[in-house]
């Protein structure tokens, strides 16, 4: 789960609940260079509770993998339900489905 930013310049941490990190709070116009980096929770005992649980079969990877992402943490963060980030991700992203990958033994042949 993503607990939040770290500088990679600086170090300095950026909550995930704050709104806008788009760039470190240290970066200034004669000093631009700060990037922030995801960081994730250790899901230490004091942490389970924050763990996404497994990944369940859904076509949609904006719903399966929206506990893994950094938006739905941060909305989560900021008290949104698990089930209102799944409700908003099915209204924005609704269409979307996983690529299937298979071999194709015909093409393969050829």
């Amino acid at each position: 789960m993503i607990a939040g930013f770290r500088c990679a310049v600086c170090g300095t941490s950026v909550d995930i609940a704050s709104s806008c990190a788009w760039t470190c709070p240290q970066a200034s116009p004669d000093d631009p260079y700060h990037v922030l980096h995801l960081v994730v929770a250790d899901l230490s005992a004091e942490h389970q509770a924050l763990d996404p649980g497994p990944i369940d079969l859904e076509q949609n990877p904006f719903v399966r993998y929206g506990p893994r992402l950094a938006w739905w943490a941060y909305a989560r963060a900021n008290q949104m339900t698990a089930a209102g980030c799944e409700a908003l991700t099915y209204e924005v992203a609704g269409d979307f489905r996983v690529t299937p990958f298979e071999r194709s033994t015909s093409l393969s042949d050829e």
